[in-house]
């Protein structure tokens, strides 16, 4: 176990008692400044530092603080945090300051220098059962093989629905405006049903295809979808690319994986 430690802010900790007294006793045997560092894992300038603090007060312990003494950031406090913390990791820093009464700012420097914790976003997964785990390892196997000298044959296809909804975020988009002001322009109308066109398209290594514009209020249903293929991609592909073979690779949507569809991927591609 290394004696010395860096943090994740680039911070360094404090070297102990008996290490500082080893170095001291490695410096009188004329041992370099540099091979100490390397044995204690510290930079060559912080044993420098420990050589010439002793040179001048012929004293190992440092020198006291100067100013006010910690109040907030005690050890005490930091202990309660991680306590704190372990029992309920989703707390947030100004409900921890509440309960020790101390303000929220305190409480992110103990979190992010002291305890070296880092806040993280809950992120959505799908959740798979057990046999669709097993069907996927199975397919992924048999893709791999397929596909393992190479794969720069496949065609990845899919549809998109715009709409003229403005597009925001609600955790980084702000708009600064005086407090209690009527001309509110942070609001942002939505609707049902919002107007919006559907393009579908297709890319591979060798080739992009066309934007498709599909028509207004046609809904993508199997036989559409089988149409889309059929008049727009196939003849462009055939012209563009003769009879070269290629791998058609589409997503599970309802109309995708129909078994009209699915034939006459089977008979054409």
């Amino acid at each position: 176990m290394p004696l010395f430690r860096k943090s994740k802010n680039k911070k360094t900790k404090e070297l102990k008692n008996d290490e500082i007294l080893c170095i001291i006793e490695l410096n009188k045997n004329k041992v370099k400044t540099k091979i100490i560092g390397e044995r204690f894992q510290v930079h060559r300038t912080t044993i420098g530092r420990v050589i010439k603090r002793f040179n001048e007060t012929q004293s190992y312990t440092k020198k006291p603080r100067l100013g006010r003494p910690r109040t907030s950031r005690t050890k005490l406090n930091i202990r309660k945090i991680h306590q704190s913390i372990r029992r309920k990791p989703q707390q947030s820093s100004r409900k921890i300051g509440k309960k020790l009464n101390i303000s929220h700012t305190t409480v992110q420097k103990i979190l992010k220098d002291d305890l070296n914790l880092i806040p993280y976003k809950f992120v959505k997964k799908q959740k798979l059962r057990k046999t669709t785990q097993e069907k996927r390892l199975i397919k992924c196997k048999k893709f791999i093989k397929r596909f393992k000298n190479d794969a720069s044959n496949i065609v990845f296809c899919d549809e998109k629905f715009f709409t003229l909804s403005r597009v925001y975020n609600n955790h980084n988009d702000r708009v600064w405006r005086r407090r209690n002001d009527e001309n509110r322009k942070n609001l942002i109308t939505r609707c049902q049903k919002a107007k919006g066109v559907m393009v579908w398209a297709a890319i591979s290594s060798f080739m992009k295809s066309p934007l498709i514009f599909v028509e207004v209020r046609v809904k993508m249903n199997s036989n559409n979808y089988k149409k889309l293929l059929s008049r727009e991609f196939l003849p462009w592909y055939r012209r563009k690319f003769g009879k070269k073979k290629f791998t058609f690779m589409q997503d599970s949507a309802p109309a995708h994986r129909s078994k009209i569809v699915q034939e006459w991927c089977s008979a054409k591609f």
